[in-house]
């Protein structure tokens, strides 16, 4: 077997963590998991390798977001689901750095300016994701 072949799964120390929060559709964030961030850069070519073997396509975005990327979405409820969570992850992020506490979500406001206000904050990453409009996000939180 050639050396491109060989993974030394000893080196992954994080990868059932990794692939527990890849699987469930989670996106990645380098600022709020910075260890699991810090393991995936380090061992960026075994990960990207070991999950093409094992049929996953691993994205990692330099803007500091990673999740699986699903080409047959055949499953529109995979798909609803992703972008919930990613909307999901940027309100929770936006709320943190207004400093409102994170456990009083059921009182947070979550309207077309607060939307905007996202978009404008991450529109790159809402544009890869056909979502940079606040019609679109406003849709994705009445569908959960």
């Amino acid at each position: 077997m050639s050396a491109a072949l060989n993974l030394n799964l000893e080196r992954l120390g994080a990868l059932a963590e990794l692939f527990a929060a890849l699987n469930a559709g989670r996106h990645l964030n380098r600022l709020h998991d910075l260890a699991l961030w810090t393991e995936l850069e380090r061992e960026r070519d075994a990960y990207e390798l070991l999950f093409a073997r094992l049929g996953f396509d691993l994205r990692i975005d330099d803007r500091g977001f990673a999740w699986f990327h699903f080409e047959d979405s055949s499953s529109a409820m995979s798909k609803a689901t992703r972008h919930l969570a990613l909307l999901l992850l940027l309100i929770f992020e936006h709320q943190a750095d207004a400093g409102r506490h994170l456990g009083r979500f059921g009182d947070w406001r979550i309207d077309r300016a607060l939307l905007t206000e996202l978009i404008e904050k991450h529109q790159l990453l809402l544009e890869a994701e056909a979502l940079a409009d606040p019609d679109a996000l406003m849709a994705i939180m009445r569908s959960a």
